[in-house]
């Protein structure tokens, strides 16, 4: 794989991996470094969006959009409350657009390529040197995602398993698939009319795992933006302090 990587970039992390993390300001929280990348997959280039917190990351969050289809991309606004919530809780995130979407190259492949993608950027990620230097030893990871996100990284997770799943508007019915045998959160709309809620509760309980549930909103979370945050970070929170023993 290939990636394009500027000089910028690569200064910025050897200077942060360097220095010794203390008690971050306000203005240090905010720092937040955003750098647009591009790593070679299978079917050709990703578009991928890289975002590190101005603190001591805690992990790396993987983030994978709805539908390719259906209007589905990395700016997407539920995308987007994940993103701000990882980086707030000191994680670093990658964002891309799956194959066909934006500048990623190549065509909609039904969630077999998709999930190909996702593993060519998360293995590329966590052997990247500059990455590596920023953690003192393995990184947690996350594979989050939302609609269409959340399929793909539940069957990604299967092959090259995180630590963390934190799924939202699980995709349950729409594809068939199992959830790995990983620490998971799961959030999702009252009023789902993509997904329904009882199609949800009914996946998640084949599997033992509880459910969020989000009152008065859709598959959208529209109007709810601001307690899906407050949902994510608790989830995070927990990621953050989660003992398997």
């Amino acid at each position: 794989m290939e990636l394009n990587i500027s000089a910028e970039f690569l200064i910025y992390l050897k200077l942060h991996a360097s220095v010794k993390w203390g008690v971050a300001t306000i203005e240090e929280k905010m720092a937040v470094k955003e750098i647009e990348m591009t790593v070679r997959g299978k079917t050709g280039n990703l578009e991928t969006r890289l975002s590190i917190p101005g603190c001591a990351p805690k992990g790396i969050a993987f983030l994978s959009h709805p539908h390719p289809l259906f209007g589905g991309n990395m700016n997407n606004k539920v995308i987007h409350a994940l993103n701000k919530s990882f980086l707030q809780e000191n994680w670093i995130t990658v964002r891309h657009n799956f194959r066909g979407v934006g500048k990623s190259q190549g065509v909609y492949d039904n969630g077999a390529g998709e999930t190909e993608d996702l593993l060519a950027l998360v293995q590329f990620y966590l052997e990247l040197p500059e990455i590596k230097t920023l953690f003192s030893s393995k990184p947690k990871t996350c594979f989050s995602g939302f609609s269409f996100g959340t399929y793909v990284s539940c069957k990604a997770a299967f092959s090259n398993a995180p630590d963390f799943l934190l799924l939202l508007g699980t995709a349950a019915g729409k594809w068939k698939f199992d959830l790995p045998a990983v620490p998971t959160f799961l959030i999702h709309g009252e009023n789902d009319e993509v997904i329904p809620l009882k199609d949800a509760l009914a996946w998640a309980g084949r599997f033992g795992q509880a459910v969020t549930v989000i009152p008065n909103t859709d598959h959208f979370f529209s109007k709810q933006i601001p307690l899906l945050q407050t949902m994510i970070k608790r989830a995070i929170t927990w990621m953050n302090h989660y003992d398997p023993l």
